[in-house]
């Protein structure tokens, strides 16, 4: 069955189609807005029904494409029909008929098979098949040079794998199946649509509007999205895999399970986003941006582990469990931001600037910075939360931390084994550094069950979600490799995942009772701690901080010199260690390893006065007199002590009182001297 290739034939063959549609009940918006009548519209009666204009078929009141697919012979090629009637020579036809000819509203497809045909025309009329029928439509390698238009169409399955397409209008489509696999689209419309599974494997779209959809599991894998838009739009899985995104909006979209994994992209904004789980992992995008829109975006679990954003800004949102592990930023902000418990900052790398603002519905939270760098920026502590901000094995540049609240903004920061390069100790005005003897390395112990459970809860969520992991959610069904939804329905997806974590962690912290330590430590590493401390406050011309922290380093070497001559098995070990505690605690108590002079000169009066109780204790007189006085003895001792300045003092020949008066100017001179290198050492602080 062929159509006749005069188009004046073709509509003056016999009676018309009987099929009618109210045009109340075809859709129209979009299209019509930005395109003239002459291009797609339609001429309805007097009483506003559109008429098929297409010829009836055999003996039936209505056209082929308006019959009952049932009704239709088994050896007729509809597609081919369909084909050579779209494709038709226009030649001398009047623009009405020409746009006629490419109505099918309403239409009846059953399963039509169009694949790889060419449906190009010399005009830009629309195909217009609007609310139309069909078990299926294979239009694989199809061309449409047109304009196509399925709004408000019922399709259980679209397969357009390899196909090309002007513009798309898809507005209302309600279908179980549609595929996408490597096609070309300049511009698609998939607003309010209802779609149980949608695939753009390896698709170039230069637009496409997806506002107000509700999509079961969407895959992009591959794709190349240009300006895209999700508004309003709901979504049970969306995966993004390894797609490129000129420009992404996801405005209140909501997600059960997002995977944003690997895209590269200009711009991706998240307003009023919701989701279970979402994954942002490896992502290289300019800028990200997470905000309020109608309501915060708010997540259970999010992951940005190993992407490479410019610019990252999150404001009046909740990330539920957050994890940025080994994620690397030029610009970093999180303002008025809460999140469950812990955001993992461990690797993280912030060239630039870094904000991070809790909100203070935080509660308790705890942030990792665990090897991370950070150049530059600034810290908040909530005034009604108890952020902890962990700067574990991190390089810290010129950050500000501060707060409003009565405790010391120490009591919430930890620093162990941080390098310090241009962090300023005195921009830290709300701290007392003498308060808490300038101790940087722990935190309060009221918080130490709540960082067990931080730690646990990224692991935890992972294992909720395993399909986060390195489980491979690419399967082989279909006729490319392409996300494997059933995988995740059956172990990807698990709701309330904070919840189910924090129960999870719960159980763990408290099966191992008390026994393990929430931020351990060790000697050796405490005395890295503020040697690195020291280097990073002289490097900055804190000199008196930096006095301080040095004192803080050796009394952890002292601390380490005692344990290491107790764990020692051999005398001569403990003999060696024991000599080295020994050296470090005469230089504690003599002149606060060489930060107080007051202590040289507390310990100066000392001697003497230790001194001074040797020669009375000898009973030896003293200038010829015999029994002196105590303060005689006294005397004595000071002119001996100080006797590499005024000669040694005489009135005695007795041997222990010369050996005695010998060794005490001898130490009195190695005093002196520490008092005035102790001294000039402060003055020059």
């Amino acid at each position: 069955m062929r159509p006749p290739e005069d188009v004046a034939a073709y509509f003056e063959r016999g009676p018309g189609c009987t099929y009618t549609k109210h045009v109340a009940e075809i859709p129209t918006g979009q299209r019509e807005e930005t395109m003239s009548e002459q291009v797609g519209g339609i001429v309805p009666d007097e009483e506003e029904y559109w008429h098929c204009p297409h010829a009836q078929y055999a003996d039936h009141d209505t056209c082929v494409f308006h019959t009952d697919p049932d009704e239709r012979p088994a050896d007729l090629d509809l597609g081919e029909y369909f084909a050579s009637l779209v494709t038709m020579d226009l030649s001398g036809a009047d623009r009405d008929r020409r746009r006629k000819l490419k109505q099918f509203i309403g239409a009846e497809f059953g399963e039509m098979d169009l694949n790889f045909e060419h449906l190009n025309t010399s005009d830009n009329l629309i195909l217009d098949l609007r609310c139309c029928d069909a078990a299926a439509l294979h239009l694989e390698s199809v061309e449409f040079t047109n304009p196509v238009d399925i709004r408000g169409s019922n399709i259980t399955r679209l397969n357009a794998t390899e196909s090309d397409w002007h513009q798309l209008y898809a507005q209302e489509l309600t279908a179980d199946l549609v595929e996408f696999d490597q096609a070309n689209l300049q511009r698609a419309y998939f607003q309010d649509t209802e779609i149980r599974r949608i695939r753009f494997y390896w698709t170039d779209i230069d637009y496409v509007n997806y506002h107000r959809c509700d999509i079961k599991w969407a895959n992009f894998l591959y794709a190349q999205l240009g300006e895209s838009g999700f508004f309003n739009s709901e979504f049970h899985v969306a995966t993004f895999i390894n797609a490129d995104i000129e420009g992404g909006y996801f405005n209140d979209a909501s997600f059960s399970y997002l995977a944003f994994r690997g895209v590269d992209g200009r711009v991706a904004h998240f307003a009023g986003v919701s989701a279970d789980a979402a994954t942002f992992e490896g992502v290289t995008v300019d800028k990200l941006t997470i905000k309020r829109d109608s309501e915060g975006a708010a997540f259970d679990w999010s992951v940005f582990d190993e992407a490479e954003i410019d610019t990252l800004h999150v404001s009046e949102s909740d990330l539920g469990i957050a994890s940025f592990v080994g994620a690397e930023f030029g610009s970093f902000v999180l303002r008025d931001v809460s999140f469950h418990y812990i955001v993992d900052l461990a690797d993280t790398v912030v060239r630039e600037e870094a904000v991070v603002e809790p909100a203070d519905d935080v509660g308790v939270g705890y942030l990792s910075h665990r090897d991370a760098t950070i150049a530059s920026g600034e810290y908040i502590q909530p005034q009604e939360g108890d952020v902890i901000y962990d700067f574990t094995d991190a390089v810290v540049g010129d950050v500000d931390l501060h707060g409003d609240f009565e405790e010391s903004l120490l009591t919430y920061i930890r620093f162990y084994r941080t390098e310090f390069d241009g962090f300023k100790f005195g921009k830290l005005a709300e701290v007392s550094f003498d308060d808490l003897k300038y101790t940087i390395h722990t935190v309060m112990d009221e918080y130490t069950r709540d960082i067990q459970l931080a730690t646990r809860l990224n692991d935890i969520a992972l294992d909720l979600h395993p399909v986060f992991g390195d489980a491979d959610p690419l399967g082989s069904s279909g006729k490319y490799n392409t996300v494997d939804f059933a995988f995740i329905e059956e172990r990807g997806i698990e709701r309330h995942t904070r919840q189910r974590a924090l129960e999870r962690a719960e159980a763990q912290v408290d099966s191992a009772g008390g026994d393990e330590t929430a931020l351990p430590t060790n000697l050796s590493a405490l005395e890295t701690t503020y040697l690195r401390a020291k280097n990073g406050a002289s490097n900055v011309g804190d000199s008196v901080t930096a006095g301080r922290f040095f004192e803080k380093e050796r009394t952890f070497r002292r601390k380490r010199h005692w344990d290491n001559m107790i764990r020692a098995e051999s005398l001569t070990a403990k003999f060696y260690r024991g000599t080295q505690w020994v050296r470090n605690w005469l230089f504690a108590v003599s002149a606060g390893y060489g930060e107080r002079p007051l202590r040289v000169f507390g310990f100066s009066i000392g001697m003497v006065l230790l001194f001074t109780l040797a020669y009375a204790g000898s009973g030896e007189s003293l200038a010829g007199v015999e029994n002196p006085s105590i303060l005689a003895y006294f005397l004595f001792s000071f002119q001996s002590f100080i006797a590499f300045v005024v000669g040694s003092p005489s009135g005695t020949d007795a041997l222990i009182i010369r050996l005695l008066s010998a060794f005490e100017g001898f130490v009195g001179a190695f005093i002196v001297g520490l008092f005035v290198f102790v001294l000039t050492r402060q003055v020059h602080r």
